[in-house]
């Protein structure tokens, strides 16, 4: 994980005169490109999480593209699969993940942002089954996405700033969460999952998206950089 006295100053080496808001929607940029809305790890195509409990499923397989079933039963096998999809996420590591990313058409997310001083919403557990997105801020915001099921490859995505999303807990009830920012947005993504979307569906075109890369700043010290495909070499 990026700690949040290198990611400012990332932030700074990018822009030096931006403004602390704008900053910040770097460090969120740059955090999203890290953990690729979900995973810090880009080394391969073919790339899967050795340690996640349950097998992540990558692009191409056909679970990925249906709409999963609103579930029903609040029982034993719903918590263990919440614990699984928790113990995935966190081990990929991940911020969020989708019951369908390891082959379960049910309608279950996890959202865990990674705890930051400056984002309230961060550090907590979010557990929706369910989840429905009941409204969207006429305000939208473009931000870089990723996925674990699509391992290095990001792209430009817009979303609305702030919703509010209903649905249930694991023993079945109703609970109900404004999210704003980044939380807005992991939300939109793992729903969008529960629908058979992925984020590259999103992407006003192939010139918005990007591969993630290892290089090194003057100081030698690595980070992930996001190179445009039309600039790579086919492979």
């Amino acid at each position: 994980m990026a700690n949040k006295d290198y990611t400012h100053q990332w932030a700074r080496r990018q822009d030096p005169g931006a403004t602390p808001g704008n900053r910040l929607c770097q460090i969120a940029q740059y955090r999203q490109s890290s953990y690729n809305l979900h995973s810090k790890t880009f080394e391969s195509t073919n790339w899967k999480p050795e340690m996640a409990k349950r097998e992540i499923k990558l692009i191409g397989d056909d679970v990925l593209r249906k709409e999963a079933r609103k579930v029903k039963k609040f029982d034993k096998t719903l918590h263990k699969l919440l614990d699984d999809m928790t113990e995935t996420m966190r081990e990929a590591p991940g911020i969020g993940l989708a019951a369908p990313q390891i082959g379960i058409l049910e309608r279950v997310i996890v959202v865990e942002l990674q705890e930051d001083d400056e984002d309230p919403q961060s550090g907590q557990l979010f557990e929706f089954v369910n989840p429905e997105i009941i409204f969207e801020s006429d305000v939208q915001v473009e931000g870089e996405e990723g996925c674990l099921s699509i391992p290095n490859i990001v792209g430009d995505v817009w979303r609305a700033e702030r919703i509010v999303v209903k649905g249930q807990d694991r023993h079945g009830k109703a609970q109900r969460l404004e999210a704003h920012d980044w939380l807005a947005r992991a939300f939109q993504h793992e729903i969008d999952h529960i629908n058979g979307v992925l984020f590259i569906d999103r992407v006003e075109g192939p010139e918005h998206l990007r591969r993630l890369v290892k290089v090194r700043d003057e100081k030698g010290e690595e980070y992930y950089k996001a190179i445009p495909m039309s600039q790579l070499a086919p492979t």
